[in-house]
């Protein structure tokens, strides 16, 4: 298949399907007060505009008109740069049928106004945005129902006075047309501008999106790549559950496991240090981290295990997104219909699975991990391990193609300890101290016992493993928020052998 083939069909999905990405405004007008407001034409599409609070102009303005009922979406944000860690600007909503409100600058006649303060934000939402290679912290997301109809306008202010950039949003509804796309270059480099990211090198290009930019400023079409492509067979869009339109956005397609083994992509024997790229999961941040730790960071001290390779180093991640990825705060984890391990004789033993480099031995104290797993496409195996690399596995978690969660002590029958859980998300927290162990799941124990283990150390290992099962579909997790032994863990004083 050729380079335009694949592009297209990444077009298709892309302009059929959530990118969730903001459109940006880029204006002229200065935006500072009701009279130089941008004017938003259709409020429901996502919008984005980027300012700087300075002296000169200290508030920014948005304006659209609306009917009674409508329901409005706001967001803001800041760069992520040192400066603006502490920087806090509020939202108002301002129109027809709005209480009054105390501020320090003059509302049009006629009209109240919303507060969206966002100064008691201790732990803003990291947010990784794709197709321009940025980050943001999000400070505040929020809903309002349109009293009236009428004139309205969506300001940002600093209450404290401070100078600083800041990023507005309204609208959920993703509209991407093809000249949206033939802008994307354009609009790329405003906004990593914007963020304060240095161009050196080229910058950001996406390859397939750079690509979809150039063809349609164009006007022409694309010569296929010089690299042969014909002997991969993407994996059936078909086959894509309706979730994904929920929980995230693909942008590209992913070879067959058939087709990567016979193109000889990949070792067959020893642990593979190229790795295997795929296609980009795009996580539907604002909804899938809208869980108990969805405010916080990935564990940094981690490494991988995939079919190709067992002990892969974070700074090797991107090398290996075909089966794993990270975006804001959520791992994603995922495996393809037939693979296997390659990296030894071992037969199935299919796996991507991070794990802590933080070991401990009995005698150490407990350990903790905390998470929140949503699941998108049901493993069939394992998704959660403790796991002694001499005295194996002491418990686990598995789930069946129901995406029931099944409590699984070793040398005993498993148990069910949710049902159905397609779709949804549950948190996790598992206790360990070399020899006992605890498992909670939303808060309510589900079990605990023992397991000997006088060799070895002791890790945390989350994903999916299969055993001795190859995978009959795709599968795909995301685990939200995990750490070991977090701040509110009791634990100090593991051993680890790094």
């Amino acid at each position: 298949m050729g380079k335009l083939n694949v592009i297209s069909g990444v077009l298709v999905i892309i302009l059929c399907s959530v990118a969730h990405a903001h459109r940006p405004i880029f204006s002229e007008k200065a935006a500072t007060d009701p009279n130089t407001a941008v004017f938003i034409n259709q409020p429901s599409i996502s919008q984005v505009i980027y300012r700087e609070i300075t002296e000169e102009a200290k508030q920014v303005w948005l304006a659209f008109d609306a009917n009674e009922g409508f329901g409005l979406f706001i967001q803001i944000g800041v760069p992520v740069l040192d400066r603006l860690k502490e920087f806090r600007p509020a939202m108002l909503v301002i129109g027809p049928g709005l209480p009054e409100a105390d501020l320090p600058f003059k509302l049009p006649d006629g009209v109240g106004a919303k507060t969206f303060p966002t100064d008691s934000v201790e732990e803003p939402r990291f947010f990784k945005e794709h197709f321009t290679g940025t980050d943001s912290w999000i400070l505040r997301s929020d809903s309002v129902t349109i009293p009236k109809s009428g004139r309205y306008y969506v300001v940002a202010y600093v209450p404290s006075g401070d100078k600083g950039k800041l990023w507005l949003s309204v609208g959920k509804q993703e509209s991407f047309g093809l000249a949206e796309w033939a802008k994307f270059g354009e609009w790329k480099k405003k906004i990593r501008k914007f963020h304060e990211i240095s161009e050196a090198g080229g910058g950001l290009r996406i390859p397939i999106l750079s690509d979809i930019g150039d063809m349609l400023k164009s006007g022409g079409s694309l010569k296929s790549s010089a690299e042969k492509d014909s002997d991969i067979t993407p994996v059936s869009l078909s086959t894509r559950n309706t979730l994904e339109y929920k929980f995230y956005t693909q942008i590209g397609v992913d070879p067959t496991w058939k087709s990567i083994i016979d193109g000889k992509k990949i070792p067959i024997g020893t642990n593979s240090t190229q790795g295997i790229t795929g296609s980009i999961v795009d996580v539907n941040n604002a909804l899938v981290e809208q869980v108990t730790y969805g405010n916080r960071p990935i564990e940094k001290e981690i490494s991988i295990h995939t079919p190709g390779n067992s002990v892969i180093r974070r700074k090797d991640f991107p090398k290996w997104t075909r089966w794993y990825q990270e975006d804001g705060n959520t791992q994603v984890f995922r495996m393809f219909e037939g693979e296997y391990n390659v990296r030894n004789t071992r037969n199935a033993a299919a796996r991507i699975e991070s794990f802590s480099n933080h070991k401990w031995k009995r005698g150490g104290g407990w350990q903790e991990w905390t998470g929140t797993y949503t699941i998108v496409q049901p493993v069939g195996g394992s998704i959660f391990q403790v796991k002694n690399r001499i005295n194996d596995w002491a418990v686990m978690l598995t789930t069946n193609a129901n995406g029931d969660i099944r409590l699984q002590p070793r040398h005993e029958k498993y148990r069910i300890v949710a049902r159905a859980m397609k779709g949804k998300s549950f948190d996790l927290r598992v206790r360990d101290d070399g020899h006992n162990y605890e498992v909670y799941i939303d808060g309510q124990k589900v079990g605990d016992g023992a397991y000997d283990r006088p060799e070895g150390y002791t890790s945390f290992r989350w994903g999916m493993y299969f055993g001795k099962r190859i995978p009959k579909s795709d599968t795909l997790i995301f685990v939200t928020g995990a750490a070991v032994n977090p701040p509110t863990s009791p634990n100090t004083s593991a051993t680890s052998p790094y």
